[in-house]
């Protein structure tokens, strides 16, 4: 990380312990960089957390966000959960009379019960897993968001860091953005 912080990098940093957060500040700032830390953990991990550097002769500060983006995610989540109920209550009433109908015309339940059961549990009318939304949501992380404008006169940029502990469904990126 020395040789990184000498070339004038910009440095994102996760899984920061907060017992690390004062000597990483010291090593930054002797080194002519302005960092931001953030912690959110628990103790059984040592209160983990990111953080974020960068050279103040390279670049300036024009914003900096520290976010929580599970709160923001809990939202977007209730909202896309409502969305795709309607949704499968629509789709529901639209396909249970020809599901009937296939199921009426099918003498051997046993053979072609798994089958069905598959394809119901392939087009989201069985659910026995959690979603991957309701893990996300739960979590306390924290992201730090910052936009540089460099002293050279070059556009200014975002860069961030985040753990990601998930994968995140896709709509529900749409709904948060």
């Amino acid at each position: 990380m020395g040789a990184d912080a000498s070339d004038g990098a910009i440095i994102a940093l996760q899984e920061v312990p907060l017992h690390w957060t004062g000597e990483l500040t010291l090593f930054f700032r002797s080194r002519g960089y302005f960092v931001s830390v953030t912690n959110y953990g628990n103790s059984f991990d040592g209160y983990m957390g990111v953080a974020l550097a960068f050279p103040e002769n390279m670049y300036e500060l024009a914003d900096l966000s520290v976010v929580t983006p599970p709160r923001k995610m809990a939202r977007a989540a209730a909202s896309l959960q409502r969305k795709e109920q309607e949704a499968a209550k629509t789709l529901l009433m639209r396909t249970r009379g020809l599901l009937r109908t296939l199921v009426d015309m099918l003498p051997f339940r046993p053979l072609y019960e798994p089958v069905l059961r598959a394809a119901a549990a392939k087009a989201g009318f069985l659910k026995d897993e959690k979603p991957a939304r309701e893990g996300i949501v739960g979590r306390w992380n924290r992201a730090v968001l910052a936009r540089l404008a460099p002293k050279d006169g070059s556009p200014a940029f975002a860069v961030g860091t985040y753990v990601r502990v998930l994968s995140v469904p896709h709509g529900l990126l749409n709904e948060m953005a």
